[in-house]
């Protein structure tokens, strides 16, 4: 008798959590040693680096997992997550999505949630949903709000403006505005790039003005 197909599903939220952290790796590592206690024989991994929010059709991985399974129909798959909320953070889409699997006779097996059909199962399953999704939009509101109190503060918290680069000041990652200069140091809150001989700090970073040629390559 053959081993069971598993296909694997990892997610973290934007690029830099790939690149810098280890959280695809991570939740590749743990969803295999969950495939190899059940015997499972693990076919592809599909990884993604958007947010959980929205519809699932934005997510890359998630739907090139989905076009895998439909390329093989005749199959029966075991899709296996590290945690509720790499799955969905959308209480609606969520669900939409737990159709599109139960659509193509997908088992679904979450290392930190176990599924349950029954409808106090299923009830409990709608309020984690919804705790993710309610956790996404608080995250993004509190993110709003600290991004508009730095820029508030003086500083420039967006990628750096043609002609500029960026280096850290003297405080580091402690984000605060080199002392000496006094004010010259604090961007202009009205119009920061009015100011191009002054320095603008963002984050631990100083970014300094620098002339550029015609062709737009720093000299």
């Amino acid at each position: 008798m053959s081993a069971t197909k598993a296909l694997i599903y990892a997610r973290v939220s934007d690029i830099k959590q790939a690149t810098i952290g280890d959280g695809l790796t991570s939740q590749e590592t743990r969803c295999r040693e969950h495939a190899e206690r059940n015997g499972y024989d693990v076919v592809m991994v599909f990884p993604d680096t958007i947010s959980g929010g929205g519809d699932f059709v934005k997510r890359p991985g998630m739907v090139s997992l989905l076009a895998f399974m439909d390329e093989h129909p005749d199959e029966e798959f075991v899709v296996i997550f590290d945690d509720l909320k790499r799955f969905a953070r959308d209480r609606d889409f969520h669900f939409k999505l737990r159709a599109a699997f139960r659509d193509r006779n997908a088992k679904l097996e979450c290392l930190n949630y176990r599924f349950d059909d029954t409808p106090e199962g299923e009830f409990m399953e709608t309020i984690f949903a919804a705790q993710g999704q309610l956790e996404r939009k608080q995250n993004a509101r509190q993110t709003s709000q600290k991004t508009e109190a730095r820029m508030k503060n003086g500083y420039w918290v967006h990628d750096c403006p043609l002609g500029y680069v960026c280096r850290r000041n003297r405080y580091g990652a402690r984000g605060r505005r080199a002392s000496g200069d006094g004010d010259r140091n604090r961007c202009d809150r009205r119009n920061p790039r009015a100011l191009p001989r002054w320095n603008i700090y963002d984050g631990g970073r100083q970014i300094k003005r620098r002339k550029c040629n015609p062709r737009g390559a720093h000299h």
